[in-house]
């Protein structure tokens, strides 16, 4: 519970509004989306009540839904905690058909923001341009450059040892958790 009050106070402290106004606001949004969604995973750990966890489970698709509308680092986030359910569920081998129903409880919600997102791009003029644009605005390519070419400094730029943190840590989530 912390964690998302956390959340919620660092986005309306008036020194981000202030000094990150470069920051999108679907930026520090997803960060209240990722607490809750951590905070709905935990409890939904620890209860045993059937019809709470049921509440709990509802709750975390529409966190899902939701996070997904947001921001593409939720998609990431969903993305990778699909995938560290799915070795959990090798690991501790567990039946087909129960792993791919706990799986779609996190997938499905993504095609509804799949299917969402289409519907609203299909009443847009020039669809495709507008995708472009806002694609190259949000990489941060630029017409000296190609998009490619401003993706890839960004992983050049920097030492490759923070890459090889951030695999090690995603293995280490992965075989470890309990």
């Amino acid at each position: 519970m912390a964690s998302v009050l956390i959340a919620v106070t660092w986005m309306y402290l008036p020194g981000n509004a202030w000094y990150l106004s470069n920051v999108l606001w679907s930026d520090q949004l997803v960060i209240l989306y990722v607490m809750l969604f951590i905070m709905l995973e935990y409890m939904n750990d620890i209860l045993n009540k059937s019809r709470l966890k049921l509440f709990i489970k509802a709750i975390r698709t529409g966190i899902i839904y939701m996070g997904v509308m947001t921001d593409y680092f939720f998609w990431i986030f969903i993305f990778c905690v699909t995938l560290i359910k799915a070795v959990r569920f090798i690991l501790i081998r567990m039946d087909f058909r129960t792993a791919t129903a706990g799986l779609c409880e996190y997938v499905w919600p993504v095609f509804a923001g799949i299917a969402t997102f289409l519907w609203q791009i299909s009443y847009t003029e020039n669809w495709f341009s507008v995708l472009k644009k806002k694609f190259i605005y949000r990489t941060g390519g630029t017409a000296e450059g190609s998009l490619f070419d401003n993706f890839c400094s960004v992983f050049t730029a920097g030492s490759t040892v923070r890459g090889g943190c951030c695999w090690l840590s995603f293995f280490s989530l992965c075989f470890f958790q309990s």
